[in-house]
Parts: C-alpha cells; structure tokens; sequence
C-alpha cells in the first residue's frame, strides 16, 4: 500500500485487518519488545502487511502502546494517533520514511540509492517524538547491492529507531539481512474475513463473482483487489472457460494470452496477477491428484482442473508449471515479451 492509497484509514475493512494481525502489532510495541529495532513482517502478498506496518508507526510515533483493540474487539485504533497518522498518509512526518519501488520511474525495483536515503535519515534527531520510523515495502524489490547497502544500518541502527521490513517471500532474504532482524510470519485472514473485505470493497459484487474472487484471494483480500484494478477477474474466467472446451478456438487462445501477456510499465500488475493465478492453478492442477488434497471450491475452476487434468499427467502438469514460472521470472527480469510465454502454458494446458 502506498502513502497515496492511504486516504483514509478508517476503513471498516482496515479494522478486519488489523483485528487479524493485532497480536503482531501488539507484540511488536510492547516495552519488552523496543530494544529489537529491525522486524520483518513475512507472509503472503495482499494480507495486509503495509496496513499493519503503517498502524504500527502511526502507534510508536504518537507514543502509544495500549493494546490495539484491548477489550472491545470491535474498537478501532485509539484517536490520540489520529493526527500522526494524517502525517504519516500525506508523507509529511519528519520521522518517518516509507521506501518502495517507485513504479512512475518504470523501475521495478528498489534503488540502492534509495536504501541509502535511510542511513542519512535514521542519523538525524527525531523531531516530534521520541522515535524515528522507516518501512521498506518490499525487501523482494530490492537487488543484491542494495540489501547489501543496508546490512551497516541493520547491524547498528541508532537508539529509538524502528526498521520495519515487508517481505512476500522469505526464502529469498539473504542469510545477513535475516541474522540481524526479528521475523515475523504474518498469517493469511480466514475465509469470512476475507468474504467481508471484498464485499465491502466492492458492494455491487454478484455472488457468483465474489465466491471466485474469495477463492483465488486464498485469505490475501489485496490479491483480489489487485484482480479488479487490473481487469484480470473476467480474463481469468475467460481463460476457466477455455480450458473447459474440447476443441478450443485457437484465435481466442491467442487473444487471451495476448491479454495477459500485455507489456508496459502499466500492465506489470496485470502480468504479476497471471504468475499469481497460474501458479496457483497448476499447483492445484498437480496436487489434485493426490487423495487427500482437494480442488476448487469453484465450480469453473474446478470444471477447469478437471479438463486440464484429463489432457495431461501429472508428471506433465509439474514440468509445465517449472516451465511456466521460470519462463515468466525470465522475460519479466529482461523486459522480454510475455505474450510467448503465455501462449506455450494456453498451448499445452488445451
């Protein structure tokens, strides 16, 4: 989540959130807790990390350590953050710092310069409070020099400072960076909190639709919102639908790879969602096999697997997903065109 995306944090569904990881928020503040400057909050993208990071900062800058929800579990966080929070929202506290991929640049990565801008900032004296906060978002972004840039400001950061480090995939965090930090493994929210996100993100939704968004959501409502704003809801089940044909239409099979494979700056969500998606249908594709693993609770996708499963083994099903994503890891890390690789995974699955 990005500062501009924080236009309001009072929303209903930040409040499901924060309910979901306030014992991570809690813990984290506690007094026992503040001499362990560096945290990582690891989980599964679209959980709400950002949301929990940037409540957690708005907590310690305005000097408040109370449980988050105490005993009235419907309360939202205390009021007396209220006015830290609106700095933090318009990037205006000077004892915070968010750093993150600047996509406007068409970069998708962090810059080491970038990671540098924290050292210089952690320095200084805080100004308004006792603390100073920096929230990287996210560790996956950033390349080998830069967490290498960092690893002198985690080793010593300086006194009453806070690091908190966003991490989707933690098997990718280097050994140094993870030595000097406290992990934190964030779960995924359950299904009926889930269901009330994104019912309340998108009111007007037909159940139908919003069964298939909570499914694919997998307990990461941002991964269904990521869906919707990239227009990848209905492609995806243009795509169920393809793969349910006998004889599909090779002319639609090239249009709907075409539309997942689109390039550009602005349609790099739209190719995240396809990694995303595909990834998780071949894995439900090969483990359906299995007995004890069942399928989609979907009834279209579920009717996809089935088809898919008819046409290929399950040792075939495995080499195509390792080929699918180390193909996609590929032209996405050299800006090669993702349309062919889109087309060999549509070829193969009809």
């Amino acid at each position: 989540m990005t500062s501009a995306q924080m236009d309001d944090l009072q929303y209903p569904y930040d409040r499901i959130t924060l309910r979901a990881h306030s014992q991570h928020i809690d813990h984290i503040l506690a007094p026992s807790q503040r001499r362990q400057p560096v945290w990582i909050l690891a989980g599964k993208e679209g959980i709400g990390k950002s949301t929990a990071a940037f409540y957690l900062a708005a907590r310690l800058l305005s000097q408040q350590s109370d449980p988050l929800f105490g005993d009235d579990t419907s309360a939202m966080i205390g009021d007396a953050s209220e006015a830290i929070a609106a700095l933090i929202r318009a990037g205006s506290h000077p004892d915070f710092k968010y750093i993150h991929a600047r996509g406007d640049t068409g970069s998708k990565a962090i810059s080491t310069d970038q990671v540098r801008e924290m050292s210089s900032f952690l320095a200084m004296t805080p100004s308004m409070s006792q603390w100073r906060v920096v929230i990287i978002d996210a560790l996956d972004d950033i390349n080998i020099n830069g967490a290498n840039a960092m690893l002198k400001t985690l080793e010593e950061p300086p006194k009453n400072s806070m690091i908190l480090l966003i991490s989707h995939a933690t098997g990718s965090i280097l050994p140094t960076i993870r030595s000097r930090s406290r992990m934190l493994r964030m779960n995924t929210l359950n299904a009926q909190d889930t269901r009330d996100i994104i019912a309340m993100l998108y009111p007007d939704i037909e159940p139908d639709w919003l069964a298939i968004m909570v499914s694919i959501a997998d307990g990461a409502p941002g991964r269904a919102v990521m869906m919707a704003e990239t227009g990848c809801v209905d492609i995806y089940a243009e795509s169920l639908t393809l793969f349910c044909q006998n004889t599909p239409d090779l002319l639609a099979v090239e249009h709907l790879a075409n539309q997942w494979g689109l390039g550009g700056v602005r349609n790099r969500g739209r190719r995240h969602m396809a990694y995303v998606l595909f990834d998780r249908l071949l894995a439900k594709a090969v483990r359906t096999g299995q007995s004890s693993v069942t399928g989609s609770s979907v009834p279209l996708e579920q009717s996809a697997l089935d088809h898919i499963r008819q046409r290929c083994t399950q040792i075939k099903l495995a080499e195509y997903h390792h080929q699918f994503l180390s193909e996609w890891r590929e032209a996405e890390g050299l800006n090669l065109a993702m349309m062919p690789v889109m087309m060999r995974l549509f070829r193969a699955l009809t």
